[in-house]
């Protein structure tokens, strides 16, 4: 049996962009749900790092008796157009900027930092591998910078369709051997496994004790249980790593918040 901690994702500041998150909107109220739902964590996506105050996280967090499991990075790129494999040397300079000011927050909490959609692509006149070498020592500084914090920096292969440097495992962890730094992991998000890796337990399993984070909706981006996923593939192959990590929901709120959330906690109750 995994000895797993689940996670609800909320965004804030977003307005109406559809985003794979459970809950969206007014903190307060999202984290009551989330923890009248029965989950014993919240991940955050925030529009600007000031979005919610350091003061105010933690009111929330310790009213509702919830751990903060990670901050995602991908406000950056979804609000501001700020990559990491920009090849303009000032937005790559604001993106490190930003993802530091995450880590700091996520940090005061003991939480991981997420690098997905922050890191961009590669350029149509460049190889991948030129991309690569350009963001590296990037994310080496970011993951040296955030063990000093208490944060673990995430990097989260994505998907074909939304990014054409990190597709599947394997990749990320090629990322991080050249990053040097000793403090980046990776993400092990289910919905872009399921497009790009042969076998998402394998994948799991061949990474071993580099996974530190997991994101999990079903193979339609909605709840888990609503699609074709194989959970026990995935539950058996976290158990086999001995992952005790955070199992985050992401996934579209899907009828609604509550109901999506309600079916996921139902289906991690049942598999993990």
């Amino acid at each position: 049996m995994n000895t797993t901690k689940a996670s609800a994702t909320w965004a804030g500041g977003f307005g109406a962009r559809r985003l794979p998150y459970l809950y969206e909107g007014d903190a307060g109220a999202a984290f009551a749900r989330i923890a009248a739902n029965g989950y014993a964590a919240v991940e955050l996506l925030l529009s600007d790092c000031d979005y919610l105050s350091v003061g105010t996280l933690q009111t929330l967090l310790e009213r509702n008796k919830l751990a903060l499991s990670a901050i995602g990075t991908g406000g950056a790129a979804v609000t501001h157009g700020l990559t990491l494999s920009s090849p303009i040397a000032t937005i790559r300079e604001q993106a490190e900027r930003y993802i530091l000011s995450i880590i700091d927050l996520a940090g005061r909490f003991g939480a991981g930092t997420i690098l997905g959609s922050v890191i961009g692509s590669a350029g149509k006149d460049e190889s991948r591998d030129q991309a690569l070498s350009r963001i590296a020592p990037i994310i080496g500084r970011l993951g040296d910078y955030a063990a000093r914090q208490g944060s673990l920096l995430l990097v989260e292969p994505l998907n074909r369709y939304e990014s054409n440097l990190l597709n599947r495992i394997e990749q990320g962890l090629d990322l991080i051997q050249r990053t040097g730094s000793k403090n980046v992991k990776i993400l092990a998000d289910c919905f872009h496994m399921n497009i790009e890796e042969s076998s998402i337990g394998g994948s799991i399993q061949r990474a071993g004790d580099m996974v530190g984070h997991v994101h999990l909706s079903d193979s339609n981006r909605c709840a888990a249980g609503l699609g074709h996923m194989d959970y026990a593939d995935i539950s058996g192959a976290l158990s086999s790593i001995g992952y005790h990590g955070f199992v985050s929901m992401e996934a579209f709120p899907m009828p609604d918040p509550d109901t999506a959330a309600k079916q996921a906690i139902s289906t991690y109750r049942r598999f993990f």
